[in-house]
């Protein structure tokens, strides 16, 4: 369901408590998450006016969602069936998509990674003043949104399309360039597209970025994989490389590691 509610406070309002959808949300951890240890002495008034407003929004959507908001004993509780949620409809379809993936019944992993991550429009709550316990939240949904990103792109080059997968990858890595398996991925897919120079490129890229950002180099599986690339080796043009755990699947591993060459 959609509802518009007004101003920063008023939505900040509404993200707590459809953050914990069905579950009693106290005044003391409302004013917490809007006003973050220095709240008003209207505190309390207001978190009364934001669901009056919201009570307001609802109603305007429809008779039936009159009710939603409840409140009592000093607690406020969104109701919301499932799936009515777009978060709930997400992890569900993240779920069943790896649960495709771990049968490596890559086509099915596709189609529902790719429905769950088409229900983003941006970063979690975007429009929404964060506070330390919105974070607490917001920073895991966040998380969960990237690994979906991460888990379709990885279908994505087990398909062979890899010329999207790059694009994506690129893209991606731009935002967040401290994602160690994104930059797996970007180098399986330059060395399977045929691009094994940009594979070994994309290593030297990411080494660098780790060294400006944290004086430090990536995880050693990446200097592994490349070292696999160097050699050629037939085990990456299957899909188990994808699964693997690396530094453990893979067929070389600490004997064969020489970040220098």
């Amino acid at each position: 369901m959609d509802a518009v509610v007004g101003g920063p406070k008023s939505r900040a309002f509404l993200a707590m408590l459809a953050l914990n959808a069905n579950e009693a949300v106290s005044l003391r951890r409302l004013t917490e998450a809007l006003w973050e240890g220095s709240p008003p002495p209207s505190a309390t008034a207001n978190l009364r006016n934001y669901a009056a407003r919201l009570r307001t929004a609802l109603r305007l959507i429809g008779a039936e969602h009159a009710d939603r908001l409840v409140a009592g004993n000093g607690r406020y509780q969104l109701a919301v069936g499932d799936h009515e949620l777009d978060v709930h409809r997400f992890d569900t379809l993240a779920a069943e998509g790896r649960g495709a993936v771990r049968r490596l019944d890559w086509v099915t992993g596709e189609r529902l990674l790719r429905r769950a991550r088409t229900l983003w429009r941006g970063d979690a709550a975007e429009d929404v003043p964060r506070s330390t316990m919105l974070d607490s939240y917001l920073v895991a949904l966040d998380e969960r949104r990237l690994t979906v990103e991460e888990d379709h792109l990885e279908a994505l080059v087990a398909l062979g399309d890899h010329g999207t997968a790059i694009e994506r990858l690129r893209r991606f890595l731009g935002g967040q360039p401290y994602r160690e398996r994104a930059w797996r991925l970007l180098m399986l897919a330059r060395y399977r597209a045929g691009d094994v120079i940009g594979a070994l490129a994309a290593y030297d890229e990411v080494r660098r970025v780790f060294a400006d950002g944290f004086g430090i180099d990536p995880d050693v599986s990446l200097a592994r994989l490349r070292q696999v690339m160097l050699r050629r080796d037939p085990w990456l043009a299957g899909n188990d490389v994808l699964r693997a755990q690396p530094g453990r699947d893979d067929p070389f591993g600490e004997e064969a590691l020489d970040v220098s060459r």
